[in-house]
């Protein structure tokens, strides 16, 4: 390892989010200050534990009538003083289970119960540049869509697309990094599996 790090000084005492100053010594023996934000306690931040998850982030989804559809957030988010389109997220409260926090957003944010949650991939950083944030990633099925149950601070209305309309929407609408590549995914992934599905049918009727 060409950086060794040495100490790292809490700079802030804030509830949600704190900045930190991290000291290396680098390989030429001269040493280095790197500052970076972190939601995580000096005790928990990323340097010292690397399997501690910040938070998740959902694509939830239903089918009727033989379609799939996604649900995406259209939420106002401060930093940008803007609405962006996203997937629905949140704080993971349940280290060791955190399939009770994707119900718990879901629930929340889209006003659904789920039927089946699916992890998508192995949690990770979002901008380890700036922050030592790191998320897991999460397909949802859900059911039974209804009223929202949202905290006050939050502005958050729901936008439905159909499988079929995700690469046009993609194209004409930005959407969050992280939710950007989920519905990518989840589109071709579905698209895959129904060719796959066609090509498997058609050679089961010429092998009768």
């Amino acid at each position: 390892m060409k950086s060794k790090l040495i100490e790292v000084k809490q700079l802030t005492d804030l509830k949600f989010l704190n900045m930190y100053q991290s000291t290396f010594l680098m390989e030429n023996g001269k040493t280095r200050i790197y500052y970076f934000a972190s939601r995580r306690s000096l005790d928990q931040l990323g340097c010292k534990n690397t399997e501690y998850v910040d938070a998740i982030k959902v694509l939830p989804y239903f089918k009727k009538n033989g379609k799939t559809y996604v649900v995406l957030n259209y939420e106002f988010r401060s930093p940008l003083n803007a609405y962006t389109y996203d997937l629905c997220a949140g704080l993971v409260e349940h280290q060791n289970d955190k399939e009770s926090d994707v119900k718990r957003e879901i629930f929340e944010e889209v006003g659904a119960k789920v039927k089946s949650v699916k992890q998508v991939m192995k949690s990770g950083h979002t901008t380890a540049g700036l922050t030592d944030e790191n998320i897991s990633c999460y397909f949802a099925e859900i059911e039974d869509i209804g009223e929202q149950h949202l905290e006050e601070t939050e502005d958050i209305t729901r936008e439905i697309i159909a499988l079929e309309d995700i690469p046009e929407f993609l194209e004409n609408n930005t959407v969050g990094a992280t939710g950007n590549l989920l519905l990518q995914v989840f589109y071709y992934k579905n698209i895959l599996e129904m060719k796959e599905n066609k090509e498997s049918t058609a050679k089961d009727n010429f092998e009768m």
